[in-house]
């Protein structure tokens, strides 16, 4: 009814008043408007992530099915490195794909945890995981080349290049299970502080395991260079991390 009254009203009026009328009704409309802003975040990229980490594990298991399975049988025995731990085989297809497929899981890890731990920083987007893959990568490929360099001074090249060998390679195969805690906190559990801690600290615990596992079986070359040991162990294992998380209480 208010409509009809307010039509017939238009109507009498002439094109100039009816006209003025019309744009007195819209600007008081207008200026009475909320704008709400729409922020669009555009997470499809990390479904790629995903596919490709499953892509290059396909590829592994129909490139390499034998040394593949020895790979996913490290968790409790070590016939993979018996087998294949030569100089030769650090350059081969297999460990580069396993090692390209530690590097983007575990930097989506690590942006999860970015999003939930450093809240401050508003930490979406593609371009932010662009920024962790590629710190993570010089933290790694940097590890090793320095490794690499310790063994030619001390003269202990084959041992120390053999002991970087198998940490990556059981790093590689716990980034398997990087991507499984991805896909879980991504699309099932909630991602929280309490569960991306949980997690971690699981991680920690196999990340534990394996060094003690390498520990153990090259104790025969270990022992009688104990001291050079811890000195490299503080050095190149524990003083890195201990940065990191410096730098991001800092933060």
């Amino acid at each position: 009814m208010f409509l009809v009254l307010i039509t017939d009203s238009i109507l009498q009026l002439d094109t100039k008043e009816a006209s003025l009328f019309l744009w007195y009704i819209c600007t008081r409309k207008i200026a009475k408007s909320v704008y709400i802003e729409r922020v669009i975040v555009n997470s499809d990229w990390i479904i790629y992530i995903i596919l490709t980490c499953i892509v290059l594990l396909a590829i592994l298991r129909a490139r390499f099915p034998y040394r593949f399975q020895s790979f996913l049988q490290l968790t409790y025995q070590s016939n993979f490195i018996k087998q294949y731990n030569r100089s030769v085989d650090q350059r081969h297809l297999f460990t580069f794909l396993s090692t390209f497929f530690n590097l983007i899981s575990t930097s989506l890890f690590l942006f999860i945890c970015a999003q939930q731990f450093l809240p401050t920083y508003e930490i979406e987007g593609i371009g932010w995981y662009i920024r962790i893959a590629t710190l993570y990568s010089i933290f790694v490929l940097g590890k090793l080349w320095i490794e690499q360099i310790v063994g030619v001074i001390t003269k202990r090249q084959n041992e120390i290049s053999n002991y970087a060998y198998e940490k990556l390679i059981y790093r590689n195969l716990l980034s398997v299970f990087i991507l499984i805690c991805n896909i879980l906190l991504l699309y099932t559990i909630p991602k929280t502080q309490m569960s991306l801690t949980i997690v971690g600290v699981t991680i920690l615990f196999f990340n534990l395991i394996g060094l003690l596992s390498i520990h153990k079986r090259n104790s025969s070359q270990l022992f009688g260079r104990y001291f050079y040991f811890i000195l490299y162990l503080c050095a190149l294992e524990i003083g890195p991390y201990i940065l990191i998380i410096y730098t991001l209480i800092g933060l």
